[in-house]
């Protein structure tokens, strides 16, 4: 709690902005995902990346978790 809002001078909610480089930082996620293939229930895996500075995002679904290398 804000010392301000406590003696009743402030906002009950605040806002801090928060500034991101181009290209330094984003978030991953990693999680299973359940769809009908075939008529068939499947358990897939759904990758998530977004990037901080842009706010875009990219999501794949893939059948398993292994990482192929070429």
């Amino acid at each position: 709690m804000d010392v301000r809002w406590e003696a009743g001078r402030g906002p009950e909610e605040m806002f801090v902005p928060q500034t991101h480089m181009p290209g330094d930082e984003a978030e991953v996620d990693f999680g299973d995902v359940h769809v009908v293939l075939a008529g068939v229930p499947t358990r897939c895996y759904l990758f998530s990346l977004r990037l901080s500075y842009s706010g875009k995002a990219v999501h794949r679904v893939s059948a398993s978790c292994a990482q192929r290398r070429p």
